[in-house]
């Protein structure tokens, strides 16, 4: 028979699908959070690091196709019983993916990573004007750095929220704040203000009856009372911490009230009462696997027995404990490797969806190439042809007028005169000239001003040949075009090469071409 959290991955996952099969991005993205937050639940960090950052990217896809004016659709809200969809980047919930990515990465310990994804959601909750999503970024940085021991760098981050509780008005979070000032103000040993922050987050806590809120409170306020050596009252208040925690979760209460009654025993010099709490809580700490608790107190018995000279039991004690390390460190070992086996398969995912879209990326690059290429060449054809044009009709027109002279009724000397001098006009005139000139410029703009500034002097004739060769023609076409020689164009490019500094290898098409 399925599990409740099995029925809500397999459920989860048919949404998710669901969702992606109609192209609903954003909609597939907050499906993999909720799935992520079931394997959180179940504190199976690695799992769920491995959705969150699946969602994130299709978060962050769906946002750049809608900044884009791409068509997409966002999320949908049911108004006067009809579904709206509504398109927006969604970065509230983005930022809870981050959020939720820091907090999974924490949990294994990698703080770095964690660190990084809530100053993301921090800066996102902030730039959106979320309040509560700002305080709870920068409660989960605190709870990291209190994790590690850092109370100045967590207290700092602490005070930030305190500002923005009047607006938010959500007790549980302004509750646990106050619980964990308390907690720093206590190593500090500044008692007065840790009494006064725990007297607010038990009054919270009461207000909306969480008991184990009281509970995480009761242990503080015990704490400052074996500091301040009143162990009448730490005997009070760990009684009733014990009697209060039967209701809810009292394994684990349990052996926390225990130890502090042990602690409070020993300080008094009552060690048989002081061996048989630490006893109990060891007895409660094993059977429920409570690995750090049970260290805890065999290095107190261990501590204890020392002292009153009972080696054999403090030695039994210390090989208890040297075993407890040597599991401890086995599991961690196994549950880090697994860790890294899935965060190393959420990374290849991730660097494959990368290579994907790089891959994506060249090919639309080198289809944006070609079409240029291609819109290059149109444009070289279209010049060619419309010079070949101009050259046919000015050819046609020069043989009419030639034929015309010759039916002329006039001497045959003055006919041979006019032949010969409509032969040394060249068949592209003047007004032919800049109507190609203006064609060749609509597609080439910039050149003919980049070769008069490259090169001031050169002629006539010779920027003609320039603009003839970047047309894509060769000598002999360009002879005919021009009425003159091959040869005469050769040494025409001779001395282009020489006016625009070319060395002997440099070729001066592609040169042209490069203007």
């Amino acid at each position: 028979m399925m599990s409740e959290y099995e029925k809500a991955l397999e459920y989860g996952l048919l949404s998710y699908e669901l969702w992606i099969k109609n192209n609903l991005f954003d909609r597939a993205a907050s499906e993999l959070i909720n799935i992520a937050v079931i394997y959180t639940d179940k504190d199976e960090f690695a799992e769920a690091i491995h959705y969150l950052q699946r969602a994130v990217t299709l978060k962050l896809k769906y946002k750049e196709d809608l900044e884009a004016g791409k068509e997409v659709i966002g999320t949908s809200e049911y108004f006067y019983n009809k579904y709206y969809f509504i398109n927006n980047p969604n970065d509230s919930s983005l930022a809870d993916a981050y959020i939720n990515l820091g907090t999974a990465y924490e949990r294994i310990s990698n703080n770095k990573e964690a660190s990084l994804f809530l100053e993301k959601a921090l800066t996102i909750k902030r730039s959106i004007g979320d309040k509560y999503g700002e305080a709870a970024a920068l409660h989960q940085i605190g709870n990291i750095f209190l994790s590690v021991d850092d109370y100045s760098t967590a207290e700092w981050y602490f005070l930030q929220i305190i500002p923005l509780l009047k607006d938010i008005g959500n007790k549980q979070l302004s509750a646990t704040l106050y619980y964990n000032l308390g907690k720093i103000n206590i190593f500090n040993n500044l008692l007065d203000h840790a009494k006064d922050y725990l007297k607010e987050s038990e009054i919270l806590f009461a207000e909306i009856e969480y008991p184990t809120g009281q509970l995480l409170v009761l242990e503080q306020r015990i704490c400052i009372q074996l500091i301040e050596h009143n162990y009448q009252t730490v005997f009070e208040l760990a009684e009733y911490g014990l009697q209060l925690s039967d209701s809810i979760y009292p394994e684990t209460f349990k052996a926390e009230f225990l130890l502090l009654l042990g602690d409070a025993y020993s300080a008094t010099y009552r060690y048989p009462d002081a061996i048989d709490n630490y006893n109990k809580s060891l007895s409660i700490s094993r059977d429920n696997n409570f690995f750090s608790k049970e260290t805890e107190v065999l290095q107190k018995l261990i501590k204890l027995y020392k002292k009153i000279g009972n080696l054999a039991e403090a030695f039994a004690c210390f090989e208890q404990y040297q075993e407890l390390k040597e599991k401890i460190h086995t599991i961690d070992s196994t549950k880090y490797m697994k860790n890294m086996q899935i965060l190393h398969e959420v990374e290849l995912h991730k660097t494959n969806e990368e290579l994907a879209k790089s891959k994506i990326t060249q090919l639309e690059m080198e289809l944006i190439i070609r079409q240029k290429e291609t819109e290059m060449l149109n444009q070289e054809l279209s010049v060619k042809s419309q010079l070949m044009l101009v050259q046919m009709e000015e050819t046609s027109k020069f043989k009419s007028e030639i034929l015309n002279i010759t039916k002329q009724l006039d001497k045959a000397e003055n006919i041979l005169r006019k032949v010969k001098m409509k032969l040394k006009e060249s068949p592209i005139m003047q007004h032919t000239w800049e109507s190609y000139l203006e064609t060749f410029t609509k597609v080439h703009p910039d050149f003919y001003p980049l070769l008069l500034k490259t090169c001031p002097e050169l002629t006539s004739m010779e920027v003609k040949i320039c603009i003839l060769i970047k047309s894509g023609l060769k000598s002999e076409e360009i002879s005919q075009i021009l009425s003159v020689s091959a040869r005469t164009v050769e040494n025409h490019r001779f001395h282009l090469r020489k006016k625009l500094g070319l060395s002997g290898r440099e070729s001066l098409g592609k040169f042209l071409l490069s203007l």
